[in-house]
């Protein structure tokens, strides 16, 4: 009996050595989960509206053009212009040519007109013909039809360029000694008109006398 007492006393003793041991145990540590958050930084790419794009290719264009483009009358010893084919896919580069040429010849002949009225002012600022026979007037008033005796033909292509958006550029000149030659024809048609229709011998003798001044004065360099 008193064996086993002593058994019993050893075997809780075990059990409570077993109890105090597993409670020296470190308690379980909560697990956290840490999720690392990467951060992107996205640059947004910068593009141009079609109409900034457009504004952009016209500016370049415009300023790749040759300087005739932009001042086509600074000519030497004539009179220039410039003309322009647009593009098109309905033409061929002959008809291209040809457009631009067309197109400069006009403006030729307003560019001469614009040159022979320049003259005849500065002919007649001075007053060279007689205050009853008004010549000058006539002469003023009929600058255009004498600006038509000025011979187009004779003008020449001096330039030409291909523009990056497709437009032909084509440079024309006419000389100072062919649009004199058609001044002076004009005005040899308008006096043999004003002497027609005088009235009298002195009447004809004066419009004569002043032609001849407008006529020495008129492209005298």
């Amino acid at each position: 009996m008193k064996k086993s007492l002593v058994t019993i006393a050893v075997a809780s003793s075990v059990f409570m050595m077993s109890g105090c041991a597993g409670n020296n145990e470190p308690a379980p540590q909560k697990i956290v989960k840490t999720e690392k958050v990467e951060r992107k930084v996205v640059y947004q790419k910068q593009t141009a509206t079609k109409e900034e794009i457009k504004v952009q290719d016209e500016s370049e264009i415009y300023n790749s053009l040759p300087h005739w483009v932009h001042n086509p009358d600074s000519v030497e010893d004539g009179v220039g212009a410039m003309g322009v084919a647009e593009k098109s896919k309905y033409r061929t580069v002959r008809d291209v040519i040809r457009i631009a040429q067309h197109d400069a010849r006009v403006k030729l002949a307003k560019q001469v007109l614009v040159s022979i009225n320049a003259e005849f002012n500065d002919a007649l600022e001075e007053g060279i013909t007689n205050d009853h026979i008004n010549v000058e007037k006539a002469v003023k008033n009929n600058s255009q039809e004498i600006a038509k005796n000025v011979r187009l033909s004779g003008a020449k292509q001096i330039n030409s360029f291909a523009a990056k958006d497709g437009n032909f550029y084509v440079h024309m000149k006419i000389s100072n000694k062919i649009v004199k030659q058609g001044v002076k024809k004009g005005l040899r048609k308008l006096e043999q008109e004003m002497i027609n229709s005088a009235q009298s011998d002195i009447a004809r003798e004066e419009i004569k006398k002043n032609m001849n001044l407008i006529k020495n004065k008129v492209y005298s360099n």
